[in-house]
């Protein structure tokens, strides 16, 4: 798993990503509010949002050779409240070096699947250093 710090909050860091992933061509195939759908049975949880995406041009060519890849994309990425005590959320999405490894793909395929975590790396900078 990779994680990464926000400076903002949960909500607004998901609009950051959703706006970043977009500009990029990247689609947003799903928003799961799991703090929402906890209220809604009367359970207590920190704010926490899974943004489903994925670019099927990035994707696509990798399943054909790992089938088994369509279990790990599109991607999610997961944006929670930081730790308690701490400021903003973490963002967090799985490795696609691990994927790589646990899929055999070769290191073009890698690069592709990577794009999205350097897309939210890029926004999450810019928003550090306003």
């Amino acid at each position: 798993m990779l994680e990464r710090l926000s400076p903002l909050g949960v909500e607004e860091t998901v609009r950051l990503i959703r706006d970043a992933v977009t500009e990029t061509g990247v689609t947003v195939f799903a928003t799961i509010d799991h703090a929402a759908g906890a209220r809604s049975v009367g359970v207590d949880m920190p704010e926490s949002t899974v943004l489903v995406v994925g670019n099927p041009a990035a994707g696509a060519p990798p399943m054909l050779d790992a089938p088994n890849l369509a279990l790990d994309l599109p991607t999610r990425v997961l944006v929670r409240q930081a730790s308690p005590g701490a400021v903003g959320s973490s963002v967090v999405l799985s490795d696609p070096r691990a994927l790589a490894r646990r899929h055999g793909l070769r290191d073009e395929q890698v690069e592709a699947l990577g794009q999205i975590v350097s897309v939210i790396d890029r926004a999450l900078e810019q928003v550090s250093t306003r």
